[in-house]
């Protein structure tokens, strides 16, 4: 049976064009040798299916994704010894380190004790920052193993393989793969495979993502400028079933998380927690946040304009982002954010030169508020205010860390306010589904600012209703 396997895989890899030649040898080294042999066509008894990270949003938990406990549920496969690594990570403490035996590929998985539920026939996307040695021909390349309802093993689904730079250091790599049409759930996978290595190589893996393939891996809205649990219920019971909320404290946090806005809302909202009194609460706050709930803290959000340098608020950031650190021992579920207004970048505007940007090592993920009272169908480089987006994604873009819209609006001035509404927001769901690729960085927050900004007739109401609605739910759908 396994020759007849072997064979069966190899007639179809013929298929591929030369560019997908190493994935040939992929598929062989994890056809071989007695790892994958002994593994059997149906899994026995597979523990519970994963609870996700990122409120769920993540598919892959913590522990299998940010390594701070050890290697989690990931097996090596072929020529693979892992460990942990806690002097070297891409975010928190520490990341999934693998030696290699020899020269060749290299390939590891996540065991059989746990299963992630999928969806038949929908696309996902893979990612995860690599660390690997310097040089060229070096690739990763993701599968996943799905298996049907009846808990029949189905076929291995691989996705192109990913070059790495030639040079060291973080670098994100993601693919997008569709799901087999009668897919339940996944067991023994994701699969990563390193190609290019040489023995001793050590490639260090951090902040595995496995999520819907969406324009965001969490996509909210707010129905009210406050960010109350109320009006946050008012916009996910109208457009959609909501991810995110972001949460405004306009002077000091609140002494403890127990009883505060983020505690009402429902457990796998994640929640952005803006406020702008430094240190009062802070660490009291962030060490009361339970392990259920993903905060991300910003401190003064939109700061371009309200203080007097780039210099001095980044001197701020950087101690409020080392006392919430401090304040959550490293917690694999509270992340730091930095907050820009995109109007702020546009020239001779504080922002334009960057100096607002604290650096990476201080921040997990880069955020900006950006809207378009005048929105033209267009996607964000190419709409209204487009060149502020790019200014700042140009800021952000070389830390290579996740980027997000805490912020987005579209308003009504211009010819037929929804229709058009619909057409920026199609728009730019196909632009913030291809970005990732082209930035070296996941899109992790798509939040859209569903309120009446203004009177009637105002150019800041942006509250959209009838076509543009639809366009919303089908986007937070992943179509």
């Amino acid at each position: 049976m396994a020759r007849l396997q072997r064979r069966t895989v190899a007639t179809r890899l013929r298929r591929y064009t030369t560019a997908l030649g190493v994935l040939a040898a992929i598929l062989a080294s994890g056809c071989s040798g007695p790892a994958q042999a002994q593994k059997p066509t149906t899994p026995p008894q597979p523990g519970p299916t994963t609870q996700g990270s990122l409120g769920g949003a993540n598919l892959v938990s913590y522990a299998d994704s940010e390594f701070g406990t050890g290697v989690g549920n990931w097996v090596p496969v072929t020529n693979a010894t892992l460990s942990t690594e806690s002097s070297t990570s891409f975010l928190h403490r520490a990341s999934l380190q693998d030696v290699l035996g020899t020269t060749g590929i290299s390939s590891f998985e996540l065991g059989h004790n746990r299963r992630i539920g999928v969806t038949a026939g929908q696309r996902y996307r893979i990612g995860a920052y690599f660390n690997a040695p310097a040089g060229s021909g070096r690739s990763v390349t993701f599968g996943v193993l799905a298996y049907d309802s009846a808990g029949q093993r189905l076929s291995w689904t691989y996705g192109a393989p990913v070059q790495l730079s030639g040079s060291r250091g973080w670098q994100y790599a993601s693919e997008v793969i569709t799901m087999p049409t009668t897919a339940a759930y996944i067991i023994g996978s994701p699969k990563v495979a390193y190609s290019g290595g040489r023995a001793g190589d050590i490639v260090r893996m951090d902040e595995v993502q496995f999520w819907p393939y969406r324009a965001a891996m969490l996509i909210g809205a707010d129905a009210g400028s406050s960010g109350a649990a109320a009006n946050w219920m008012t916009a996910n019971h109208t457009i959609g079933s909501l991810q995110v909320d972001k949460i405004f404290y306009q002077h000091a946090l609140p002494v403890s998380y127990a009883g505060s806005t983020c505690a009402n809302l429902p457990e796998d909202v994640v929640c952005l927690v803006a406020y702008k009194t430094a240190t009062t609460n802070v660490a009291s706050f962030v060490s009361s946040i339970p392990a259920s709930r993903t905060v991300v803290m910003i401190f003064y959000q939109e700061p371009e304009a309200h203080f007097a340098s780039g210099a001095e608020f980044v001197a701020e950031f950087e101690a409020q982002s080392t006392l919430i650190r401090q304040a959550a021992s490293s917690a694999p579920n509270v992340f730091v954010a930095d907050d820009a207004a995109t109007s702020q970048y546009r020239p001779d505007y504080p922002g334009a030169d960057c100096s607002f940007i604290p650096p990476p090592a201080y921040t997990d993920v880069y955020l900006a508020d950006h809207y378009q009272s005048r929105p033209n169908g267009q996607d964000l480089p190419n709409g209204q205010n487009g060149d502020d987006w790019t200014t700042w994604l140009n800021c952000v873009r070389p830390t290579h860390k996740p980027i997000g819209l805490a912020e987005y609006g579209l308003g009504t001035c211009g010819v037929d306010g929804n229709a058009t509404r619909e057409q920026s927001l199609l728009a730019d769901n196909t632009y913030l589904k291809g970005l990732p690729a082209v930035i070296g960085a996941p899109v992790l927050i798509w939040n859209y600012w569903w309120v009446n900004g203004g009177s009637a007739g105002s150019c800041m109401d942006w509250q959209f209703s009838g076509a543009a609605t639809s366009a919303w739910r089908s986007i937070q759908a992943g179509r």
